[in-house]
């Protein structure tokens, strides 16, 4: 027979028992509310890698920075495409030139604290390259690692020259300019020229227009010219500022500015000259006149009927477009060329126009 005495020690113990109970749920709660809060452990993978990069881009010491690379190769596991394109870019010391940075900040101070595998890199790639939904700045990619020989042909079943003609035939700038550089470590400046102008007018690619101011200035393919030089050198400098194109090869800004003062002592040198004859070309059809100047393919400019009243002119050769309402197809031709003029050889120089068949 139980006495009070035991009934009360025996409600205590209970009372102990269960407020155990209950703090060891406390804690364990608490504590897997801290792990995730530290690890991420049940996150979402855009989660994962958010956090991840947060803590590689601060990199304030080797183990936050690895704690950062744990979430980011967790959801890469789980094949999150931007998490794969993030571990394969920071699982190398350095990425190869040309190569389109998805995380250009995340590398800067961070690679001294992660793991160097070019194997892990490979392997991402090729799995990246399997898939059919890859965007243009990932194919592209995939054609600089193969070219610059960190990936095989047989490793993505296909070519360099394979990734870059499929990117030229959507008139993506930095196919087209991969193809022109291909051609130039060929030899071939004419057609070289043509996928560089090509890949300007695409999207405005500084190196392109670089390598255009190039040929001009030491007649690669064509005369030389310091003024049509000069021209392609402020492009270069203007386009160079732009987000897409920052750390794409160097610093293409100071290369573009170095260029322009070199060419401009060039032209303070030159001696006066009789005017220069500049041949241009008129294509298209009654309804819209397009514009190409010398042996270019790329129109400077056009000349249409707008709502079947005003004749308008637009001129594409300058940083952006410029537009005039003029009376007639002849009109609008002539403006556009005065001001392809204009933007290369200044007020100053005395031009000739010598329109020519195509």
């Amino acid at each position: 027979m139980h006495t009070a005495a035991d009934r009360a020690d025996s409600g205590t113990t209970h009372f102990w028992a269960k407020l155990a109970i209950i703090t060891i749920v406390v804690l364990i709660g608490v504590l897997g509310l801290w792990l995730n809060a530290r690890y991420c452990l049940l996150c979402t993978d855009p989660q994962k890698l958010d956090r991840g990069l947060g803590l590689v881009v601060a990199a304030e010491n080797e183990n936050a920075t690895r704690r950062g690379w744990g979430m980011i190769s967790r959801a890469a596991d789980n094949g999150h495409m931007p998490a794969v394109i993030a571990r394969a870019e920071l699982s190398l010391p350095q990425l190869p030139e040309r190569y389109l940075r998805s995380y250009p900040e995340a590398g800067k101070d961070a690679r001294r604290f992660l793991p160097v595998s070019e194997k892990q890199a490979v392997i991402d790639w090729r799995l990246l390259a399997q898939r059919k939904d890859l965007d243009e700045n990932t194919q592209y990619n995939l054609g600089v690692l193969i070219r610059q020989g960190l990936l095989q042909e047989e490793d993505i079943g296909g070519s360099a020259a394979d990734y870059f003609q499929r990117l030229a035939d959507n008139n993506n700038p930095f196919g087209l300019f991969a193809l022109g550089h291909q051609l130039h470590l060929a030899g071939d400046y004419r057609k070289a020229a043509n996928k560089f102008t090509a890949a300007f007018a695409a999207g405005r690619h500084p190196e392109a227009a670089i390598f255009m101011g190039d040929y001009h200035l030491y007649g690669r393919g064509m005369w030389p010219d310091p003024y049509r030089a000069r021209y392609w050198y402020r492009r270069a400098l203007h386009a160079a500022q732009r987000s897409p194109y920052q750390n794409l090869s160097g610093n293409l800004k100071l290369t573009a500015e170095k260029r322009l003062q070199l060419v401009e002592k060039r032209i303070q040198a030159l001696p006066d000259t009789p005017p220069r004859t500049i041949e241009y070309r008129v294509t298209g059809t009654p309804k819209e006149s397009r514009v190409l100047v010398g042996s270019g393919n790329n129109p400077v400019g056009k000349v249409f009927h707008q709502n079947g009243k005003q004749i308008k002119a637009r001129y594409d050769g300058g940083e952006a477009p410029l537009n005039q309402t003029v009376d007639s197809i002849t009109q609008g031709i002539d403006w556009i060329m005065q001001t392809h003029v204009t933007q290369i050889y200044g007020d100053k120089t005395p031009v000739k126009l010598r329109l020519v068949q195509d």
